[in-house]
């Protein structure tokens, strides 16, 4: 029993939570302050009107959550002051941007007119390279200097213990590996996400991978204590540093839902009349981008249309977040748009979500291509009562999970006939009973309280524990 608080710097990006694209998501960040009752807790986050321009604000509720104290620095892109030099050297020196021509007629001179574009390639090439090289490690970057500088202050002040970073952004577990390095603070640091080895992120070249590499090996090398959300996480972690660290250092610590979170939610109907919805109601709530794809939901019910067991407008997707894929989803899938078959809500708070989601039939995750990923907005979904419809690679983190808690129907995101099938029995279930219903046993496994109770313990063991040689 510690004979008084130890003191935390607690290192996160959005605080408040994201909505919008984060939602319903576990709201990790303000969960651990929230369930972290036996420390003293100072937050180091950013301004709000620093958050980018598409970040939704909708948290709902009121800070601090845990009488922690909330110090918010500004965000300085180095990139935006790059293109102030440029400008100002346009000014004294005259238009010298390759990418414009100096009389705009190249028609007449066809080897004149390659010669400028290759010219004009390579000089985008190289501004793309000072783009990611002044977003490095991530688009948070510019929170890096104004951070440290402020995290130094009142580490001066406040003498932690412990520097705590959740990522991503990674800028968060630079900030506090930096502050940990001008400190006596222990450090600890949250992956939520895969650093190295997302399968979400693109090349930035030879020598950024490599300094990312390096960054996370120096972050994790310096840790006292290292959490990642899903055992397929701490496995790569083991593997990537088995002889170069202490494994042991290394933790599990899943999201969760909250139970606060649900104690006032009511129906909400999602359409204007108050009739019983004939459509089997399907929702995904969170970011749809990249892989994270509908595209087997709706072509799993083109499918069933086609093959005459169900009429698409006996469905109804629903999504709650922002879209932004690798090809115009409202155009691709304009038919069903108009036929009501896919509804586009946009963000909502993340409450009205929550209480949207009630609402619904069936709920759905989508996550092909990653197998170390577990979407946040699953442990929500528990907590709601409704059948859950995943579609992830089977021998991923996520389809581990739900097998072993049987949390609900798994397939693979190649099998759309598998889907459809399951669509075509849950319209009949729901035809049948008036609604549909679930009740997970295993999920008090994922209550937040009982998982932060478990990084605290943690905590409390490396405080206590002799500095390593």
């Amino acid at each position: 029993m510690k004979s008084k608080k130890s003191k935390i710097l607690f290192v996160t990006y959005f605080y408040p939570p994201l909505g919008g694209a984060g939602l319903p998501g576990a709201q990790r960040s303000v969960k651990f302050v929230k369930y972290l009752k036996n420390y003293d807790l100072t937050v180091l986050t950013v301004k709000e009107k620093d958050y980018p321009t598409n970040a939704v604000l909708n948290f709902g509720k009121e800070l601090p959550v845990n009488n922690e104290k909330i110090y918010r620095t500004t965000f300085k892109n180095v990139f935006d002051y790059v293109l102030i030099v440029r400008k100002q050297l346009h000014k004294l020196i005259g238009n010298v941007d390759p990418d414009q021509s100096s009389d705009g007629n190249y028609a007449a001179n066809e080897p004149i007119k390659s010669s400028q574009e290759r010219h004009r390639s390579i000089w985008q090439r190289v501004k793309d390279y000072i783009y990611d090289l002044c977003n490095f490690p991530d688009y948070a970057s510019g929170w890096i200097i104004p951070a440290v500088i402020e995290g130094r202050r009142i580490a001066k002040e406040q003498k932690f213990d412990v520097i705590l970073a959740t990522g991503m952004p990674w800028s968060a577990l630079v900030i506090a590996w930096i502050l940990h390095r001008l400190s006596c603070a222990k450090l600890v640091v949250d992956f939520r996400d895969p650093w190295v080895g997302n399968p979400f992120d693109t090349s930035k070249g030879w020598l950024l991978d490599r300094i990312r590499g390096s960054l996370e090996r120096r972050i994790v090398a310096d840790a006292a204590l290292v959490s990642a959300n899903t055992t397929v996480l701490k496995d790569e972690f083991i593997t990537r540093y088995t002889g170069k660290v202490d494994t042991r250092k290394f933790m599990v610590l899943p999201n969760g839902f909250d139970p606060d979170d649900f104690n006032d939610l009511v129906d909400t109907e999602l359409q204007n009349s108050g009739a019983p919805i004939p459509q089997l109601l399907l929702a995904h709530a969170g970011y749809l981008y990249g892989r994270r794809d509908p595209a087997l939901i709706l072509e799993a019910i083109r499918y069933l249309e086609k093959a005459g067991m169900a009429s698409a407008d006996s469905f109804r997707f629903v999504q709650i977040g922002n879209i932004h894929l690798e090809y115009d989803f409202h155009e691709r899938y304009r038919d069903l748009v108009k036929r009501g078959v896919v509804v586009d809500l946009g963000t909502f708070p993340f409450e009205e979500c929550l209480n949207i989601l009630k609402s619904s039939d069936v709920l759905l995750l989508i996550q092909p291509g990653t197998k170390s990923q577990v979407p946040s907005k699953l442990y929500d979904y528990l907590c709601l009562n409704r059948p859950i419809l995943t579609m992830t690679p089977l021998d991923g983190a996520l389809g581990d999970l739900i097998r072993e808690n049987e949390f609900g129907d798994l397939f693979s995101p190649e099998d759309v006939p598998g889907i459809a099938t399951r669509l075509n029995e849950l319209l009949r279930e729901k035809q049948e009973k008036g609604g549909l219903w679930a009740d997970y046993l295993l999920r008090d496994r994922f209550d937040i309280r009982h998982i932060v109770a478990s990084l605290e313990q943690r905590m409390d063991e490396i405080l206590i524990a002799p500095e390593s040689a």
